[in-house]
């Protein structure tokens, strides 16, 4: 071994330090296009499930409204594609057609509408109003999967209700 070690004398140190320059260029190669990824074309499917309501003002289907928004959005990563029934999704999905799928709900505008009539509740009014678990803060009567609130009428109140829920 000595025999080779005078045989290369000074370039000895050569070998490690070209073999760290080489690994660092294969490196910078691999990982270099990591940190300039873009998600773009992203497929993915909607599936408008909601007829819509009448009200006095005229027809308002905020299902339609919601999908054609997805689907004209500006410079969006994701490639909306809409398709007509469940059963499609669902071949669709098997497949691997898409990443993913937005499904709005038959009943989607009249909760809308409801929940605009009800509307000054608690997003409107910022009376610190506390959500529970169903049937905890509205005497009990509250329906599976509904989330009951209630005002905080007063300091005590409202600190019970953040002792419920920390």
């Amino acid at each position: 071994m000595s025999a080779v070690a005078e045989r290369l004398g000074k370039r000895r140190f050569a070998l490690p330090t070209l073999a760290a320059l080489l690994l660092a260029c294969i490196l910078s190669l691999v990982f270099y296009p990591m940190t300039h990824m873009e998600a773009r074309d992203l497929p993915f499917a909607i599936l408008n499930l909601d007829e819509g309501a009448t009200t006095p003002a005229g027809e308002v289907n905020a299902g339609q409204q919601m999908a054609e928004n997805l689907v004209a959005a500006p410079n969006s990563a994701i490639e909306w594609t809409v398709v007509e029934s469940q059963e499609e999704l669902d071949a669709a999905m098997e497949n691997n057609e898409y990443y993913g799928a937005v499904v709005i709900p038959q009943g989607f505008t009249a909760a809308q509408l409801s929940a605009n009539a009800a509307g000054s509740g608690a997003a409107d009014s910022g009376t610190g109003q506390e959500s529970a678990a169903p049937g905890e803060a509205s005497g009990g009567a509250a329906s599976e999967g509904s989330v009951a609130t209630e005002p905080a009428s007063d300091g005590a109140a409202a600190a019970e209700a953040d002792g419920a829920t920390a």
